[in-house]
């Protein structure tokens, strides 16, 4: 009444008014649903979060994506019942199932985790079973390019004897008295003509990725910027201390090859070290 208004015509029952709000809300939310008429790629990943319930145990979630031409959808993040790949298929395929996105998919894009990739056992399969076809299977790069880059490196430098390798521990260590205006590079006149032939050619390459400056990861732009300083194309402003260098980080080996080689001079290293990381950055590059 205070706003002017006629209150014998308005409801004012809270049941009326609930039943209006759930109507509207089933409107609007047909109105939004997710209806794509392209192809599908199906995407997740779980991950371990602390309990929306207590905030102290934690529980499996896992986030399920669908991507196609000009459309993308994060379906939801619902509770695994655990992280196999028996619980993982069993939750994305019941969120597809409710999406009405059975005929759409094609394919599947995932982490290489045996829980995934199991041929017996793995989610991947159990989804190509329950839906009966088969897909394209798209496993993460930065999986596929880390195994690629350990096994570059132990070629080259032997396997490590422990989970730390001493090359990049001792980088870390020596790295605050490094003098970094004193950079390495690759000296041309000691290649020969097949190889400087490569060098111009990858550092024609890299300053290009430089120049579209659309990297989405820092690993990416240093990994460009230390093999540009490598290859004799320019020192960047400054150099980042070494990081981790754990199998999350895919590159990082790639980056301490580099990085080692360019400040070979003042590190201490036997031949046989020096001769392999030589060997895996020129590999890399």
């Amino acid at each position: 009444m205070s706003l002017g208004h006629d209150i014998e015509h308005i409801t004012v029952s809270r049941s009326s008014i609930h039943r209006a709000r759930v109507k509207n809300r089933e409107e609007i939310a047909m109105s939004l649903s997710f209806k794509p008429e392209v192809p599908l790629v199906l995407h997740w990943d779980g991950k371990l979060l602390p309990s929306l319930a207590d905030g102290r145990s934690l529980e499996e979630r896992v986030a399920v994506l669908v991507s196609g031409e000009d459309t993308e959808e994060l379906l939801v993040v619902p509770v695994s019942a655990d992280g196999t790949g028996q619980a993982v298929a069993e939750t994305v395929l019941k969120l597809v199932r409710e999406s009405s996105l059975e005929g759409n998919i094609i394919g599947m894009a995932f982490d290489t985790t045996a829980a995934n990739t199991g041929m017996v056992q793995g989610a991947c399969i159990r989804i190509e079973r329950a839906l009966e076809k088969p897909l394209v299977w798209l496993a993460c790069r930065h999986h596929i390019l880390e195994v690629v880059l350990k096994d570059v490196f132990e070629a080259c430098m032997g396997p490590s004897s422990g989970p730390k390798i001493a090359l990049f521990k001792r980088l870390q260590n020596r790295w605050p008295i490094v003098d970094q205006s004193r950079p390495q590079p690759l000296t041309p006149t000691a290649l020969s003509s097949d190889e400087e032939a490569h060098r111009l050619e990858m550092l024609g390459h890299l300053k290009r990725l430089l120049d579209c400056g659309n990297h989405p990861r820092e690993d990416y732009t240093e990994i460009i910027l230390l093999s540009v300083a490598y290859l004799g194309g320019g020192v960047p402003a400054s150099f980042r201390a070494p990081g981790a260098y754990h199998m999350a980080r895919w590159m990082a080996k790639a980056i301490y090859a580099v990085k080692i080689m360019l400040f070979h001079d003042q590190l201490e290293m036997s031949r046989r070290e020096l001769a392999g990381i030589r060997r895996v950055a020129f590999l890399l590059l």
